[in-house]
């Protein structure tokens, strides 16, 4: 059985969506950011909705990755 795991990662708010930081929590990012753990939850929310995909700044990510 395949388990889901995630990435979650600060990127450019360009159409490229660079990273900045990697992380394999978004605790961990949060505190490699300065920001709250609820920060990074909302945006990465928002980065999955097309309306708020583009924005000023950056913005953070969860990527869903399969593990075996």
């Amino acid at each position: 059985m395949k388990k889901k795991k995630y990435i979650w990662m600060q990127v450019t708010s360009d159409k490229y969506e660079l990273p900045i930081r990697i992380a394999d929590s978004s605790l961990k990012l949060a505190r490699m950011c300065g920001v709250s753990n609820a920060n990074i939850c909302r945006s990465a929310q928002r980065a999955r909705s097309s309306k708020h995909k583009f924005y000023d700044g950056v913005h953070y990510v969860r990527v869903d990755i399969e593990e075996e």
